[in-house]
């Protein structure tokens, strides 16, 4: 092949990429659906949260397993950690934190969340991944963290007047979380019941209180190994 034919060869292709990127740009009927531009007038963030969460707090705490003042205390918690700037539109933290608790309180697919409060399927399954990480990585800390020398001391003569159980640290247990099987995983996941699952494994203290947990081990690893 010559010059000239290595020219019109990648001529011809060029041209017929430049034609593909158009006619994908002419299938794009918009770049913003029309259902979520009208998220601040017609989502379920403004009409159903925000009118319960100020209205009707017995159906807040349904919705959302918490009362409104418990909602505004996590909120300026992770507010730092979810506030994005942005030329386009954003989501603002209180909406992120919203629409993380309805699915962690209720379940559901992701297609649902993004009906409901007209947002993006993509941009609901990292708003949550998002929101999640932040509960985790502000809060565990605070609530949830390692028990000194003198609090473990502390926690077994809890149990031992209390409940007679002399010698304790603490009350544990396992639950396998039912989960969708993971691309390419085999039978990591696969457990004993039959189906696939991850492990949550959590400790509380002689008053009920959490005061340990891990989460995400194998289903096939029993429970009560981990």
């Amino acid at each position: 092949m010559d010059f000239d034919e290595q020219f019109l060869f990648l001529s011809f292709l060029f041209l017929e990429c430049v034609f593909l990127y158009l006619m994908t740009q002419e299938n794009r009927r918009w770049w913003v659906r029309p259902i979520f531009r009208e998220r601040n007038e017609k989502g379920a963030f403004r009409n159903i949260f925000t009118h319960m969460k100020t209205k009707d707090p017995e159906m807040f705490f349904k919705y959302t397993r918490m009362l409104p003042d418990q909602f505004d205390s996590i909120m300026c918690l992770l507010k730092p950690k979810l506030l994005k700037h942005s030329r386009r539109e954003y989501l603002s933290p209180a909406l992120k934190l919203a629409m993380t608790l309805k699915f962690l309180a209720h379940g559901g697919s992701f297609q649902s969340l993004s009906w409901e409060f007209r947002v993006g399927h993509s941009t609901v399954s990292k708003v949550i991944f998002e929101t999640c990480t932040a509960i985790w990585d502000t809060m565990q800390p605070i609530y949830l963290k390692s028990p000194t020398e003198q609090e473990w001391i502390n926690i077994s003569h809890q149990f031992s007047n209390r409940w007679n159980f002399p010698h304790t640290l603490g009350a544990i247990d396992g639950k396998h979380v039912h989960i969708q099987c993971p691309l390419n995983s085999g039978s990591l996941y696969y457990n004993y019941k039959n189906h696939f699952s991850i492990i949550l494994l959590a400790c509380c203290d002689a008053d009920y209180k959490f005061i340990w947990a891990d989460i995400g081990a194998y289903g096939s690893e029993h429970d009560a190994r981990c």
